[in-house]
């Protein structure tokens, strides 16, 4: 794809460093409101990166609208009463004001120019999880062809890896979307990416234009760069455009906002704390718009933090991070709010034989130490950040020895509960139930097969090595009675599932509300058919994090690393630093 180079003369690219605690969204809502001056706020677009963080900028954009309005003054800039008619505009315009998350400004981007790029103009916005049971759909039947052709694109790659090994490389590559250069050009690698291309084709000629995901977003903003009648078309909607939480943008983002060339563009970010490298964040965009820009004010007191965690921190920047200097960027802040412990930092270094052991032995030194300080916090002021999810059982089974409340922030997703892992093997099993009982399972089917047999209410031997098929069945009569009554049950999802647990029933009321919460989950997607509703499913197992929140019950939290981002305790306890991270791998171009 061609797309034009941004032209220095017209852009005008200012950017902000500004560490955590630093009062950032203060001096962003200052920059915005100093903006109104020669800018209607109808022209101006906000972009951070998240909804809550977006939602609170409105907020934060509301209170400082009227603090300004009623006492002429916003944290040192001052207005003249002949200002005041701007400001009443622009409070009048916030409700439609431009304020979201990055895909949201995009979506705008594209609603603006959807009839040129032959995009419905009311397209919907589909989810990640809608988004991977389409691809699975479609790469499920290209699969299926590659089976049952002579040659062409899948192949190989199926040969070598098998149905299931092909399926989990395209989704694979497909949760990656890497754009790095491509660093892996063998036959085998060719033929997986012809095979993806072709199935990402079939995957976006399904939706027909009338939804996108956000990756789909994205390319679709890519391709709006191609015209320049389309460009100007978005400059003259927006002149001025401001993205806070820059170091978390990735490298296809940070090409759209560097290529869209808005006049008067402004970042604001902090490349310490760009964490968010699995899902392609590259903070080597930052720092090279940072380094071209006009730099504004680096944003050094921490009114989150007291002087002793304040120059921790910046010792521990300056270690990690040392060349940021080399474009502007300096690490030191200076702590401005009180010191909650005369020693804030305490550091447990533990011996141990092996790993497993000394996790075991720093699990339950921390709940020691817990119970030491609930003394003097409640349960609910402690945290425990843990890098992986792995690390959860000895964790918490030290916490239990030692009756400490804790709860694991969104804890089992609920796509994970048994009910609902049941509930995609039932409906993966409708399809094939029929065809398995006059003939052997194709070797694709066998990993749903192997699953069917341990269901608690049927718990069924596997076929032995070269066991006939039909004898197999005859000697496993609850396994050949299930798939009777699943090939003759209804063809519709709900129905479907309500028949089968009549069949095989729940435990208990979480057991019935996780079923009717899959119920409705499904109808409000429209998820009728069996085998999408499956693939549906099996996509939502395997996002990475649940959303749920946090609560607010008496208890010791326990959350990753990256959910922890924004939030603040009185006691935090950092689990498990000495598990080794998993190696990286080189990307392919998609």
């Amino acid at each position: 794809m061609t797309a034009p180079t941004p032209t220095s003369a017209r852009l005008k690219l200012r950017a902000r460093a500004a560490s955590a605690g630093t009062g950032k969204t203060t001096a962003i809502v200052g920059d915005v409101l100093r903006s109104l001056e020669d800018t209607p706020l109808r022209r101006i677009a906000v972009v951070t990166f998240t909804q809550a963080g977006a939602a609170d900028l409105r907020l934060r954009l509301e209170a400082g609208l009227k603090t300004l309005l009623e006492t002429g003054q916003y944290f040192g800039y001052r207005v003249y009463p002949t200002q005041k008619p701007k400001l009443e505009a622009a409070l009048l315009e916030l409700g439609g004001a431009t304020v979201t998350t990055i895909h949201g400004f995009f979506r705008k981007l594209l609603k603006l120019c959807a009839p040129d790029l032959g995009l419905d103009p009311d397209f919907e916005n589909t989810d990640e999880l809608e988004s991977e049971a389409l691809f699975r759909d479609a790469a499920t039947q290209a699969l299926s062809e590659v089976v049952f052709s002579e040659t062409g694109a899948g192949k190989r790659l199926v040969a070598e890896l098998g149905w299931d090994g092909a399926l989990e490389a395209l989704l694979a590559l497909r949760s990656s979307r890497a754009y790095s250069p491509l660093s892996a050009t063998g036959p085998l690698e060719t033929d997986l990416l012809l095979l993806y291309t072709r199935v990402s084709s079939s995957a976006w000629a399904r939706q027909g234009g009338r939804s996108l995901d956000p990756d789909d977003v994205e390319e679709q903003t890519l391709r709006l760069l191609e015209f320049p009648e389309l460009l100007e078309r978005v400059r003259g909607r927006y002149t001025r455009l401001l993205i806070d939480e820059f170091q978390d943008v990735n490298p296809v983002q940070a090409r759209i906002f560097e290529w869209l060339n808005i006049r008067h563009t402004q970042m604001v970010g902090d490349p310490k704390q760009s964490i968010y490298a699995f899902r392609n964040a590259d903070v080597d965009a930052f720092l090279r718009l940072f380094s071209s820009a006009e730099k504004l004010p680096q944003l050094t007191y921490s009114y989150r933090h007291g002087p002793r965690l304040a120059k921790l921190y910046s010792d521990l920047a300056d270690r990690f991070f040392p060349d940021f200097a080399e474009v502007g960027i300096y690490n030191g802040v200076e702590g401005k709010a009180k010191d909650g412990f005369e020693q804030p930092l305490e550091f447990a270094l533990l011996e141990a034989p092996n790993l497993d052991t000394g996790r075991r032995a720093e699990a339950t030194f921390l709940a020691r130490r817990f119970l030491e300080l609930s003394a003097s916090f409640a349960w609910s002021d402690m945290a425990v950040l843990v890098r992986t999810r792995s690390s959860l059982p000895t964790l918490t089974a030290a916490l239990r020895d030692h009756n400490i409340p804790f709860v694991v922030q969104g804890g089992i997703g609920f796509f994970m509960r048994r009910e609902v892992r049941d509930a995609a093997l039932l409906l993966s099993a409708r399809g094939h139930a029929a065809r398995w009982l006059r003939e052997t399972p194709r070797r694709e089917e066998e990993s749903v097969l192997a699953a069917l047999c341990q269901l608690p209410t049927l718990a069924s031997p596997l076929p032995e090595k070269g066991q006939d098929w039909l004898d197999y069945l005859e000697g496993t009569p609850r396994l050949q009675t299930l798939l009777e009554n699943i090939a003759r049950s209804s063809a519709e999802s709900a129905a479907f599932l309500r028949e089968m647990w009549t069949l095989l029933p729940l435990e208990g009321e979480t057991g019935q509300n996780n079923l009717q919460g899959l119920l409705r989950e499904l109808s409000l997607r429209g998820l009728t058919d069996p085998a999408s509703a499956a693939r549906f499913l099996e996509s939502a197992r395997n996002q990475r994090e649940s959303d749920e929140p946090l609560g607010a019950s008496a208890a010791v939290r326990i959350l990753t690393v990256h959910s922890s981002k924004g939030l603040e305790f009185p006691v935090c306890a950092v689990f498990d630093l000495s598990r080794e991270s998993g190696g990286s791998r080189g990307k392919v171009l998609v």
